[in-house]
């Protein structure tokens, strides 16, 4: 009896030991199914971020194809430009080659004109004035460097001058660099051709403000007269050629009464083909009023003998006045003293008369 009362308390032991294994059993089953639960949420979650990644990926990878066809044709575009840059640049390269060789050019032609360069500016020449163009392109303002030195050497900023049969304006240039902006140059010259192409000189030098430019003639008296026309413009005259091209009427002005009222000028130039001392007898009261004026005068031989006079007779005009004669050296700019003699056989000259000793213009070279 005792025997079954053991067996029947270890047959409960173990029934009771397998419902605690099998009870355990199932717990760790369900922490195993939620776990399977949970692991198959976050598989399906990552299949969906892998899904997404996959497609921004597609995405990414057709932007890139389009940025690589865009940076292609960008490419290509930019080559183009650096081609059409180089073809440019070469262009302006013969184009800044070419403005050179012009400016360092003597001569530049404009069609009717010729663009002569000098040492005061640029200067237009007509082109159908043959002599004068070759002149002024093989010697610049060395056709009259001696004379364009004694403008420099008398001739300061604040002067007022006179040039008296301008032509184109190659002396007036050196006057109005000598005076600058706060002096004052008028110029005169009957030609019309040749008055034009000084005002647009003028214009182009941007010296408006101190030169101003009179078209007509300067004589002893207000009249009308007929300037005869020479085979260069430098030649126009009042007085008949022989070898002339016609001629057209021009006013004629005393140089009293074409100046500005109050005008002093320190220096007065005249080249007019002979008419010398017309234009000295029609200035009398600028001669009274300014006693230190100097002149520069072109002697001419062949003038004169139109004229009938001799070299004293013309000198004792100018000396009458009280002026002596000074020879300007082409040369060097010094002047030299001279007797009526001293121009015997000399075909022309430019003559510098003053009326006080050369001293009192310190810059002016005296040889002897």
């Amino acid at each position: 009896m005792t025997a079954g009362v053991e067996a029947s308390q270890f047959a409960q032991q173990q029934t009771l030991a397998i419902a605690t294994l099998l009870a355990g059993k199932q717990e760790m089953l369900d922490v195993v199914g939620q776990y399977s639960r949970e692991t198959n949420e976050a598989l399906r979650v990552l299949t969906q971020r892998l899904a997404q990644v996959e497609a921004s990926a597609s995405g990414a990878a057709t932007g890139l194809a389009r940025v690589e066809t865009t940076a292609g044709a960008t490419a290509a575009g930019l080559a183009r430009v650096e081609a059409t840059a180089g073809a440019t640049a070469a262009g302006l390269a013969r184009v800044e080659n070419y403005a050179g060789q012009l400016l360092r050019s003597r001569a530049v032609p404009l069609g009717t004109e010729v663009l002569c360069r000098t040492s005061f500016g640029w200067l237009l020449v007509p082109a159908e004035d043959l002599r004068l163009v070759s002149t002024m392109v093989e010697v610049g303002d060395a056709f009259e460097p001696g004379t364009s030195l004694v403008l420099q050497r008398m001739l300061g900023p604040g002067d007022q001058a006179v040039d008296v049969g301008a032509n184109i304006g190659s002396l007036t240039l050196v006057m109005a660099a000598s005076v600058g902006t706060g002096g004052k140059v008028v110029a005169f010259e009957p030609t019309p051709r040749c008055a034009d192409l000084l005002r647009r000189t003028i214009a182009l030098k941007g010296a408006e403000g101190a030169v101003t430019i009179v078209q007509c003639a300067i004589g002893s008296a207000e009249a009308t007269a007929k300037l005869h026309l020479g085979l260069t413009s430098s030649h126009n005259s009042l007085l008949p050629l022989a070898d002339g091209e016609g001629g057209i009427e021009v006013p004629v002005r005393t140089l009293d009464s074409a100046l500005p009222d109050g005008m002093h000028p320190k220096l007065v130039k005249v080249d007019v083909e002979g008419m010398e001392l017309e234009v000295l007898r029609g200035m009398p009261r600028l001669l009274e009023s300014t006693p230190g004026l100097a002149m520069i005068v072109e002697f001419g031989a062949s003038h004169l003998e139109r004229l009938g006079m001799d070299p004293a007779g013309w000198l004792g005009a100018f000396a009458e006045h009280g002026f002596r004669p000074w020879e300007i050296s082409e040369g060097d700019g010094s002047i030299r003293a001279i007797v009526p003699s001293d121009l015997d056989g000399v075909f022309s000259v430019n003559l510098l008369m003053l009326r006080r000793p050369p001293s009192d213009w310190p810059k002016l070279v005296v040889r002897t």
